[in-house]
Parts: structure tokens; sequence; C-alpha cells
């Protein structure tokens, strides 16, 4: 079991916090390491911090008070925010939780707690509310599980290439792990739009 995310979203404790949440984008792909707080896809795949969103945890339809509070927003992929919307299970910012359904902030401790990916790169849930997550964000759309795989074999690809040194073995490692690569990006541009 590994985590959802390569490196954890952590919040940077120098950042303004009464500027628009709109010019806190940079921040926040600094912050969320240029990947989805909520998938940990990498921005690129979506053209870059252009192609990314922020969310408000907590709904800003349902919590104007929070627009631009800066922990309240998430870099996000266009799939996840467009699946978690404006949802939310209680009427408290606070509560983002209640019975059986709810989100998890993928900054806190306890994300990994509910949701996990598998080695096959697909995200699984550890919990009920994991499973309600996985399903209202569509977290269990092959796109994750492919973008998952891609990103592992370049940087595999990356490592041997920087070990290379006139070995066939590693030229051979290398070969395998870009003809590997190449299938996973195939799948993933062929399968883009499909749910």
């Amino acid at each position: 079991m590994e985590m959802i995310h390569r490196k954890k979203p952590a919040y940077s404790p120098e950042v303004v916090e009464d500027r628009k949440y709109g010019y806190q984008k940079d921040n926040l792909k600094k912050d969320f390491h240029g990947s989805c707080g909520y998938c940990g896809s990498p921005d690129h795949i979506f053209g870059g911090k252009s192609g990314f969103q922020i969310d408000h945890f907590a709904p800003q339809s349902k919590f104007p008070e929070l627009t631009n509070v800066y922990t309240n927003l998430v870099y996000s992929c266009p799939i996840c925010n467009r699946g978690k919307s404006s949802k939310w299970p209680s009427d408290s910012p606070v509560q983002s939780v209640k019975g059986e359904e709810g989100f998890i902030h993928p900054c806190s401790h306890d994300y990994s707690e509910h949701l996990y990916r598998n080695e096959d790169g697909s995200i699984a849930a550890k919990s009920s509310v994991g499973n309600y997550m996985i399903q209202e964000m569509k977290l269990y759309l092959l796109r994750h599980q492919v973008i998952w795989v891609r990103e592992e074999l370049r940087e595999l690809i990356l490592e041997v290439r920087k070990k290379i040194n006139h070995s066939s073995e590693l030229v051979a490692k290398h070969n395998e792990l870009t003809a590997a690569f190449f299938e996973y990006d195939e799948i993933l541009r062929a399968n883009i739009d499909q749910r």
C-alpha cells in the first residue's frame, strides 16, 4: 500500500492570507508539489498550472466567508474538482465528515487513513469515507492509475539514464522501461476522454 501522493502536500506558513484566492495558484502549486491534492496527478498532464483548478475544500457556495482562506484551498485537477464540486455533508465548515459520507482534507494526516494506492497504481479505500470520496471524485477512473504508473516509469527511466555508462545490462533495462512508459502513455492518450 502506497500513499496517494508522491510527496505529502502541506501549507506554507509564509503565505499571505488576505489575497483573493485566484492569486494563490502559484503558492498552491508549490505547497501541493505541482500535483492534485486529491488524486496526486501531476499538473503537467493537464497542461500545467493553467489546466489545474483551485478547489474550495469547504465549498464557497455554502461557506462564502472561507472564499479566500488559504488553508481552505486545494490545488486540484479538473476531474477531482468537478467530482467534488460543492458537495458537503454538513452545515458546518469544520465538519467534513458525517457518518459514512464526507471528505478528508488532503493536507490532513488522516488522508492516508482513508485512501491508499495499490501496487498497480489504482486508488482504493480503507474506510467508508474513503469509498465515498472515490465514488464522488471519480478516483476509480482508469486515468488515475495510468497517470500514476506512467509517472513511476518516467522516474525510473530518468534514474536508469543517469546510471547508464556503456553497460549493456542498463541499456537493456532502459529500453524495457521506455517501452513500458510508451505503452502506458498510449493507454492514457487512447482513454483520456473515457470515463
